[in-house]
């Protein structure tokens, strides 16, 4: 299987890590330029995901068939979101971390590693715990996947 495909799966979600999401609620309003459809570019090519706002607080993603629900999660100065499978009949979340270049057309997700912040991480304060005091770590997120509008 190919590492980004499995990277992307991840991060938007068909294997979800988390039983909660990192934040009770969201932590900003959603940002109306993540919404629209987005098309793979690195490390490889063609992968649409389609965002769209479902409130001014949450998003809806629909990515190869699967539809998620999102919304902001900022931790620590980290641009995070909460992500979680609305397919899945456990509806567990991923963390991601996502970045928006300045004109509004680039955006970089990394979805943050099970290695660094286990599957079976017990409640949110751990998870929150697990992920400020590894800020630092290169290895808390996994490999970028770039889209563009």
């Amino acid at each position: 299987m190919r590492t980004f495909t499995v990277v992307v799966c991840s991060l938007v979600l068909l294997s979800c890590h988390y039983d909660f999401p990192l934040t009770a609620e969201p932590t900003r309003a959603a940002d109306a330029r993540l919404a629209g459809t987005w098309t793979l570019v690195e490390p490889e090519q063609g992968e649409k995901m389609d965002i769209r706002l479902y409130d001014d607080r949450h998003y809806v993603v629909a990515y190869n068939g699967e539809i998620y629900r999102a919304f902001h999660s900022d931790l620590a100065g980290m641009p995070l979101m909460s992500v979680q499978s609305l397919n899945d009949p456990e509806r567990k979340y991923v963390v991601l971390e996502w970045k928006l270049s300045e004109d509004g057309k680039r955006l970089t997700i990394r979805v943050v590693s099970p290695d660094v912040v286990p599957e079976g991480t017990p409640d949110r304060d751990a998870l929150v715990k697990l992920i400020e005091s590894n800020r630092e770590n290169p290895k808390l997120f996994g490999e970028p996947g770039v889209y563009v509008k």
